[in-house]
């Protein structure tokens, strides 16, 4: 079997404004290289949007660093979003590098006057 996850992949920040066309065609590249390659994805990305794929991607992280190493300029978000209730994530990547955030669920104490 496997385990589904939703992804959202997209640009944080672009320092030097590094072309979206650029990064658009490094994926289908390497997709002509490693048919696998971010292949959850079927759209290209845009600077303002972010894409979404589902899927069985066990090589994210792989991919994500690859083509972050690609573009150092760039730092990409990608969330996850998983069958498991709480696999909720988002991982940042800059020039091979990454930052792993994970949701933190944050429950208000009582309150009486919140009472309705």
């Amino acid at each position: 079997m496997g385990y589904i996850t939703e992804y959202t992949l997209g640009i944080e920040q672009n320092d030097n404004n590094v072309a979206v066309d650029e990064i658009n065609e490094f994926i289908q590249k390497e997709r002509k290289v490693n048919k696998d390659f971010m292949y959850v994805f079927y759209e290209d990305l845009e600077y303002n949007d972010a894409i979404y794929g589902e899927g069985k991607w066990y090589n994210f992280d792989e991919d994500m660093m690859k083509l972050s190493k690609a573009f150092p300029d760039v730092v990409f978000r990608l969330e996850g979003d998983g069958e498991e209730s709480d696999d909720v994530w988002v991982t940042y990547y800059k020039d091979g590098k990454y930052q792993n955030a994970q949701r933190t669920v944050i429950i208000e104490e009582y309150n009486p006057n919140k009472l309705k």
